[in-house]
C-alpha cells in the first residue's frame, strides 16, 4: 500500500477503502474484457463521462503510453510498406500494402500527432486503435482507392482537430 493509499484509508477506514479498491478494480476488469466494445462506442462518439467503462477506457486511450504504442506500430507499417514482403510463408497478417505507401503522409502526421499532443482526444484514438487492431479494417483487407487515406483523415480530424490541419489530397 503506498503512503497516498494509507493516508486515504486511515480517513475513510479500512473497510471503506477496500470495497472502493475491489470496486476500481472490478472496473478495471470491466474494461479490459470490453475494450473493443468500448473503442467502437468512443469511435461513434459516445460520451466518455456517460459511463465509468467508458471515461476509464478513454483515460487509457489518452495515456502518453498508449499514444506512444500506436505511434511506433504506425511507423513500423509504414517502413514494412517500404520493403518487400518474405519470400516465406508466414503467420504475419498481410496488410495492404500500396494503401499504406498512399496514406503515407497522413499516417506520418497521426503518428506524430499521436506521440506529441497531450490533448488528443479519445474519439480519434479509438478510430486508430479499431483500425489497427480490427481485421476486418481498411488496413488489411481490399476495398477501394483511398479508403484509407479518408480513414486515417477521419481519425485525425476527430483526434486533434484545430491544430494539424493535412492537404485534402
Amino acid at each position: 500500500m503506498s503512503i497516498t493509499e494509507a493516508s486515504y484509508a486511515n480517513r475513510v477506514g479500512p473497510s471503506q477503502w477496500l470495497a472502493r479498491f475491489a470496486e476500481h478494480q472490478t472496473l478495471r476488469l470491466e474494461v479490459w474484457l470490453s475494450r473493443a466494445s468500448l473503442d467502437e462506442q468512443l469511435a461513434e462518439g459516445r460520451d466518455p463521462g456517460s459511463d465509468p467503462a467508458l471515461l476509464l477506457r478513454a483515460r487509457q486511450l489518452r495515456s502518453q503510453r498508449n499514444r506512444s504504442r500506436l505511434a511506433s506500430w504506425i511507423e513500423r507499417l509504414i517502413a514494412e510498406s517500404e520493403t518487400p514482403p518474405p519470400p516465406c510463408l508466414t503467420t504475419r497478417v498481410s496488410i495492404a500494402g500500396e494503401k499504406v505507401v498512399e496514406a503515407r503522409d497522413q499516417l506520418q502526421v497521426l503518428a506524430q500527432v499521436l506521440r506529441h499532443d497531450e490533448q488528443a482526444r479519445p474519439r480519434g484514438i479509438a478510430m486508430v486503435e479499431r483500425l489497427l487492431t480490427d481485421g476486418g479494417s481498411v488496413l488489411y483487407r481490399e476495398t477501394v482507392r483511398g479508403a484509407l487515406a479518408l480513414q486515417v483523415r477521419a481519425a485525425l480530424d476527430l483526434t486533434s482537430p484545430s491544430r494539424y490541419a493535412l492537404d485534402p489530397r
